[in-house]
């Protein structure tokens, strides 16, 4: 507004000094009808109040255009030239600061109490109190819940040799799993026994290569779920993971893409370079960590691992403390942090 009225007082005094202090009037403005500056054209400036701030009139038509002078900052979410920086779309970095940016619901905003939101289920003491496809599980947020006992599937071709699909995959012996498909999300499969080893994730608190926040509220307190399983339909990966064949050896298995990176290993032109899952972008990315067929598949100094048991082998870094779950207590997983390094036990309460 300011700037406006100074252009405006030297539009007045430059008039003066010339001699043309009869000249004519300019012409009235047309009014916009729609998000354009003066001139006729989208305002590019941040800074410049939208049409409607203030009557058409209120400045001299070519006053202030598209200037140039102030890049889009972002600093507002009015001025319509592009989708605002200032928030972003789902899918984008974890920034602990708006709730919109990684999905449902941002695990980068701390303010979100996430117990708050959780969907109401059916409260258990043990698994009696459950439905036959269900287990009764400690939610993170001082409640036992009935939740799904086994992976979502479309028929038994998305569970593992020896189970059946059941609405979730089910192992023929009850309590017993084949592979993790058979156990509640979060758990593993370990010596055909379901393990939990959920840990939390949060704006302080990234999960690992190969895993995401799943901070929807549908399953109590946020916690890192496995990116990578197996599947022969998309009604075996959660949320908006697609089920493909990311090395391109006709194994499928349940992959978030979404992005212009990539789709599959062939999308990554460096060599040495897999089509992984960002824990934070929640996308597919480019780079060292990711699903693999063989050693040749990775970087130097990396090896093709199957860490979580179900099949599913993926570049990670050569050596490490542990090299299965089975190698980490209850409430940990085997797994690389974000910032890198050899796979270790990581564990972090819900």
């Amino acid at each position: 507004m300011i700037r406006a009225r100074l252009g405006l007082a030297a539009l007045v005094l430059l008039g003066a000094c010339d001699g043309e202090t009869n000249r004519p009037p300019p012409p009235p403005p047309v009014p916009d009808s729609g998000p354009r500056a003066d001139t006729g054209v989208m305002d590019m400036d941040a800074m410049v109040l939208p049409d409607g701030a203030l009557p058409d009139g209120a400045l001299p038509d070519g006053a202030t255009g598209m200037d140039g002078a102030t890049p889009m900052d972002g600093a507002t979410t009015g001025d319509g030239a592009t989708m605002d920086a200032a928030t972003l779309p789902d899918g984008a970095p974890i920034d602990a600061s708006d709730p919109t940016d990684s999905g449902p619901f941002d695990p980068g905003d701390s303010s979100i109490d996430f117990c708050s939101m959780v969907t109401p289920g059916t409260p258990c003491a043990s698994g009696v109190d459950c439905a036959a496809d269900e287990a009764c599980i400690a939610n993170g947020c001082g409640q036992m819940r009935c939740y799904p006992a086994g992976r979502g599937c479309a028929d038994d071709m998305d569970c593992a040799a020896g189970s059946t699909c059941m609405g979730v995959c089910s192992a023929s012996t009850p309590g017993a799993c084949n592979d993790s498909r058979d156990c509640p999300a979060g758990h593993s499969c370990d010596a055909g026994s379901c393990v939990d080893r959920r840990i939390g994730c949060g704006p302080t608190a990234a999960c690992p290569w190969g895993f995401y926040c799943e901070a929807s509220g549908m399953r109590g307190a946020a916690y890192c779920l496995k990116s990578h399983s197996p599947c022969n339909s998309v009604a075996a990966c959660p949320g908006f993971g697609a089920c493909r064949d990311v090395t391109g050896t006709g194994s499928t298995i349940c992959h978030w893409s979404g992005g212009p990176s990539c789709r599959n290993n062939a999308d990554c032109p460096m060599l040495g370079e897999v089509c992984g899952t960002h824990p934070e972008f929640i996308d597919g990315v480019c780079g060292n960590f990711g699903p693999c067929a063989t050693a040749g598949d990775c970087a130097t100094g990396f090896e093709c691992r199957d860490l979580w048991g179900d099949g599913v082998t993926e570049c990670v870094p050569s050596g490490g403390s542990c090299t299965s779950q089975s190698d980490c207590s209850a409430g940990a997983v085997c797994g690389v942090p974000l910032a890198g390094g050899a796979p270790r036990c990581i564990s972090r309460p819900l």
